[in-house]
């Protein structure tokens, strides 16, 4: 093109220049590279622009690479990177046109545009590896807080397997909400259970946290979290808490008794029998055991007491005989397994060496041998799928199951809530309902009509008498029901189970009101974060006034409780 523009002394400038941008090669359909090539004053002249195209991707017309729909989100991302650096070019070409210009010297041009071109030529950032970044991240973060970073490591290796299948490139860059959503769908596909899949993206968005604070993201490249939705359980909580199966004390005897144990297993066994005998977390069992906490006496009672790791609330755990068996036995510590009792009063924790995988597996395979198959039947959650299942009680013992069987067996025996909690160091009744109690109605029929066979009084009743009348066998409170039942107990039976069915249903609808309330606060929250509002304001507009919301106001927050709905 000739271009003339008016100097200060009124002379007029004439420039014949002439800019293109084409490829390198155009045959093969692999990434290539894009140069500037322009004309000035009849000579030729070649320069990089540092970026790249798919030649099926280029149009030679608009002189621009393809940012469409039809291609995916990478290839746009790359277009749109190329795209900037050719319009750049061309402003500082037409730049250095206006200072040869407004300068009267033509002989300028080529080293002023080759000298704009060196300070500000846009060249695409150097690759930073999004794995290994992850793994810095977890790395610093468990020497920050001496935290243990093992849910990390696990959904770092998921992630590496995610994006060798899906063909994702190994970059920070490449990393967005997509990128996320995407990784959620693929381990819901994986068939691992719901749980693990949540563990495992909850570990994922701490790291992504992590990585924007650390690199400082904002504007496109900001991962914003509020907009990541989690995988929902659609499990119930009775089937949630159905694979947590506690032992009977019948089992839990069976196991302590058993002896055909290698030296190894018989420690895992007394491990599990001692959390079994005193309710507490794996965590908390170094000091149960440890011979720092001085035993107390009151009257013929001895105990020992001292603040929980996860509650720091305090616990007050009786010494049954056989606990005090298995102090003494382990009073120099364990040689197969580093159950080590560590405390930091800066962090003020108790740690555990982290063998508890292993030790789960030793502990199960213990229960086989001796014969603790019970038929269980749980329901499992798997991706978006639920499915009932029924295993023997061995496959499903883990630690955790000694603290559900300390509840379940000391509520069967009639101790109650009050006193449990004492042991267990759980801050209110729910808890022990709704997590740990397994107390089922034929538990409830056992010890009413065992207390009523108990009853002289009662027996000798021309109305509420008989209940003897059909077996010559004494009852003892907690004895076992016989095989045949009178008229009388299946009816007591039946009605129990139908109150306890009625009990259940409240306790569902108690529950379901609580989280409704937690969804309705989180639909507060969110509204005042996406309309900036200050609570204050949000409560004078919605809660402080009188008259009725409006249908448009109705709508939009059914709408908002909808997308927020946890």
């Amino acid at each position: 093109m000739n271009t003339s523009d008016t100097t200060d002394n009124g002379k007029q400038v004439f420039l014949n220049v002439r800019l293109n941008f084409n490829l390198r090669q155009v045959k093969n359909d692999v990434p290539t590279p894009i140069y500037a090539v322009y004309v000035f004053n009849g000579k030729q002249y070649k320069v990089p622009t540092g970026v790249k195209v798919i030649p099926s991707q280029w149009c030679k017309e608009s002189q621009q690479a393809v940012e469409s729909n039809v291609l995916n989100r990478y290839a746009n991302r790359n277009n749109a990177i190329a795209n900037r650096c050719i319009n750049n070019f061309r402003e500082r070409f037409s730049k250095t046109i206006n200072e040869v210009c407004k300068g009267n010297n033509n002989d300028d041009f080529p080293l002023l545009f080759q000298q704009r071109n060196r300070s500000n030529m846009s060249k695409e950032p150097k690759k930073q590896p999004l794995i290994y970044t992850f793994q810095t991240l977890a790395d610093k973060h468990q020497q920050e807080t001496g935290k243990d970073i093992k849910s990390y490591v696990n959904t770092i290796a998921n992630f590496r397997k995610f994006i060798g299948e899906n063909g994702i490139e190994d970059d920070v860059r490449a990393l967005d909400l997509q990128t996320l959503n995407q990784y959620k769908e693929w381990l819901l596909k994986s068939g691992k259970a719901i749980k693990t899949i949540n563990d495992l993206l909850r570990a994922f968005r701490a790291l992504v946290e992590m990585l924007n604070k650390k690199e400082q993201r904002t504007g496109d490249n900001y991962i914003d979290l509020r907009a990541f939705e989690m995988p929902k359980d659609n499990r119930s909580k009775e089937e949630k808490q159905s694979k947590a199966e506690p032992l009977t004390e019948e089992e839990l005897e069976t196991l302590w008794k058993y002896e055909k144990l290698t030296e190894r297993e018989t420690e895992a066994r007394d491990i599990f029998v001692a959390q079994c005998l005193c309710g507490q977390r794996i965590s908390d069992l170094p000091k149960v055991l440890s011979p720092d906490y001085p035993i107390e006496h009151n009257g013929d009672m001895e105990y020992i007491t001292f603040h929980t790791i996860k509650t720091n609330e305090t616990a007050v755990i009786p010494l049954f005989p056989q606990l005090k068996e298995i102090r003494k036995k382990y009073t120099d510590g364990f040689k197969h397994w580093k159950l080590e009792y560590i405390e930091d009063e800066e962090k003020q924790k108790t740690r555990v060496n982290r063998q508890n995988n292993k030790l789960n597996g030793v502990i199960k395979r213990v229960a086989e041998k001796a014969g603790i198959d019970r038929p269980v039947m749980y329901t499992e959650q798997k991706g978006g799928r639920k499915e009932t299942r029924t295993a023997p009680l061995h496959e499903l013992i883990h630690t955790h199951t000694a603290r559900h069987t300390f509840v379940s067996i000391m509520a069967r025996m009639g101790v109650p809530k009050d006193t449990i909690k004492i042991v267990t160091a759980h801050t209110n009744d729910a808890i022990i309902d709704q997590v740990y109690l397994h107390v089922t109605a034929e538990d409830k029929g056992r010890t009413l009509l065992n207390s009523l066979r108990a009853n002289t009084q009662l027996q000798g009743s021309r109305l509420f008498g008989g209940l003897n009348s059909t077996t010559e066998q004494s009852h003892t409170p907690n004895a076992t029901l016989t095989p045949t039942t009178t008229p009388t107990e299946n009816i007591l039976i039946e009605r129990l189970e139908q109150k306890a069915v009625e009990a259940h249903k409240t306790e569902q609808r108690h529950i379901e009101q609580m989280e409704e309330k937690e969804r309705q606060t989180a639909a507060r929250e969110a509204f005042i974060l996406q309309t900036g509002m200050t609570p204050e304001e949000y409560n004078q507009q919605f809660c402080e006034t009188n008259h009725e919301p409006t249908a448009e106001e109705t709508l939009f927050l059914q709408e908002l409780h909808n997308k927020t709905d946890l």
